[in-house]
């Protein structure tokens, strides 16, 4: 019995931890498109977005009401020597650099920028 408990009071320590790893985050959700012809297009689509970033993922909610997760982001180096993390899955891009979260294809996307974290959610 007493391992039971003790199972029990590590495995809610675990569940607790991960509840404080996610951090909330506030954007503006643009969705860009690059034009065939060189015009390329950019609209807000929401000034109150959220994203939840838990280290290696991120999820977001595009439509409101389903969740989507992003892959196991992997760090790296981009432009200018700026850290980020990247992953791909199902022909997205899912990238995480600064206070910024893209979800791309090769010529369209969502850009979830000028994140700031929400305190107090």
């Amino acid at each position: 019995m007493s391992r039971l408990v003790a199972f029990i009071a590590v495995l809610l320590t675990f569940t607790s931890c991960s509840a404080y790893a996610v951090t909330t985050y506030k954007c503006v959700l643009t969705h860009s498109i690059q034009g065939t012809d060189g015009n390329d297009s950019a609209q807000v689509v929401n000034k109150d977005a959220r994203v939840y970033d838990a280290g290696n993922t991120f999820s977001f909610s595009p439509d409101g009401s389903k969740m989507v997760t992003s892959p196991e982001l992997t760090d790296i180096i981009g432009q200018n020597d700026q850290p980020m993390k990247a992953g791909t899955a199902d022909n997205l891009m899912y990238i995480h650099v600064k206070n910024s979260f893209v979800i791309a294809t090769e010529t369209e996307g969502y850009i979830y920028g000028d994140c700031v974290e929400v305190v107090g959610k």
